[in-house]
């Protein structure tokens, strides 16, 4: 009983710290956007390749 619920709570800990390091890099884009930074920079391609799932159907909804 004890392994499951501890189980379950590591894994609440990993989805938090995934969702947090998410969070980061979504901020890391809007900065990148506002300073224009190089799209041919490979940490700004990263950045887009990880939040552009993510971006894309709010942009179906909301306009840029």
């Amino acid at each position: 009983m004890f392994v499951i619920s501890n189980l379950f709570v590591a894994l609440g800990e990993i989805i938090k710290y995934v969702l947090t390091i998410y969070n980061i890099v979504l901020i890391i884009r809007v900065f990148t956007s506002w300073v224009s930074a190089s799209p041919y920079n490979p940490i700004v391609r990263i950045v887009y390749v990880l939040t552009e799932p993510v971006l894309r159907p709010i942009r179906r909804v909301i306009p840029p």
